[in-house]
């Protein structure tokens, strides 16, 4: 005699095969997109969301939220700068400390594991680099924070000890061009170097040094506050280099201002009124912020006076002096994450001693 099972019982068992399989397939499907790693462009950052595209195509491929001018994706070690809902810059965090590793290398072979020499065997000669280092503190060990920037191509390499931590695919244009106006246009073959210009900038206005001295002395207070340890405190000022803040502000200036506004900030900086200018800045900045500074206010002619007024009523010069301007706000949210990864990563340090 056959027994049957009760046709619902056998449907709902049926059903579950079905379910268990859809899910399996689902399941390799997803691993095998895992493992596949993409290839970082030099001229687009990714062909299947290339720069200057809209930002939407990133929700497709990667799972991370909007905040602000950003779309960060901090699971895939990804963070993209955007622009009018496109793309203008992309952050892939191939070794960078606390973050999740970007999946893929660059159509160079350069990548995590990469270091110095092999972007330049790879690229030539960096067309801008961050300055040397200064004299190391005996006793004192500490990360060397750098970079290699290509402003005629629009990519930067940034290194922590000549390791490779990260690449940023950045869009390079022309001066008066709109980026946005063709998506699959050439971006290889634009000129401008905007970044170089930008970092170049922010050398000479001194506002690294005055952000460095405001939040090592703030930092410094409130960790105090809080019973952190003098070891922790410490390692935070030594890895908070000016090179790493330089970094964050150029971004910021290249963001903001067009390749012939930075030019023209450039420009008066270089000259002897726009260096008494910096200087009066720096100094009277770090004195209403009670920094203890050891300088002395430069004496201001007549003529620095007047070219120092002609400079603050341009675009560059305007923001230069206002507290509340978009290129700090453009900063600061780079700026606060650079801080709160350094604070982990000297309090791991700790831990693991």
């Amino acid at each position: 005699m056959s027994h049957r099972l009760p046709l619902s019982y056998t449907s709902r068992a049926a059903l579950l095969v079905t379910l268990l399989t859809a899910l399996l397939l689902f399941a390799l499907s997803a691993n095998a997109q895992q493992v596949q790693p993409y290839v970082i462009k030099t001229d687009t950052g990714l062909d299947e969301c290339p720069r200057a595209g809209k930002s939407s195509c990133l929700e497709r491929l990667f799972k991370g939220s909007y905040s602000g001018s950003y779309y960060l994706a901090h699971d895939n070690g990804l963070e993209v700068v955007l622009e009018r809902d496109r793309i203008r810059t992309y952050i892939f965090y191939v070794d960078t400390p606390g973050k999740a590793p970007f999946n893929g290398r660059n159509d160079k072979g350069i990548g995590k594991g990469s270091n110095m020499d092999d972007v330049i065997r790879a690229y030539g000669a960096p067309e801008e680099r961050s300055a040397p280092p200064e004299p190391p503190i005996p006793g004192r060990a500490r990360i060397i924070e750098s970079y290699f920037d290509y402003g005629s191509l629009g990519i930067t390499f940034s290194f922590a000890d000549e390791r490779l931590i990260d690449i940023r695919v950045y869009t390079v244009i022309p001066p008066g061009a709109d980026p946005f106006a063709d998506p699959f246009a050439d971006l290889s073959q634009r000129a401008g170097g905007a970044l170089t210009v930008a970092r170049e900038l922010v050398q000479h206005t001194g506002h690294s040094h005055i952000y460095a001295a405001n939040i090592r002395s703030s930092q410094s207070s409130q960790l105090k506050k809080l019973g952190v340890s003098a070891n922790v405190i410490t390692c935070f000022n030594q890895r908070l280099t000016l090179p790493l803040i330089e970094r964050h502000l150029s971004r910021a200036f290249a963001d903001e201002f067009t390749t012939d506004q930075l030019r023209e900030g450039l420009t008066f900086y270089k000259t002897v009124s726009g260096k008494r200018f910096a200087d009066t800045f720096r100094i009277s900045t770090l004195e209403l912020l009670l920094i203890p500074t050891e300088e002395r206010l430069p004496e201001l002619s007549k003529e620095d006076r007047q070219n120092i007024a002609a400079f603050t009523r341009t675009p560059v010069g305007q923001q230069s002096v206002d507290p509340q301007a978009n290129v700090i706000r453009r900063a600061a949210p780079d700026m606060q994450r650079a801080v709160s990864e350094l604070l982990e990563q000297c309090n791991t340090q700790k831990a693991k001693h």
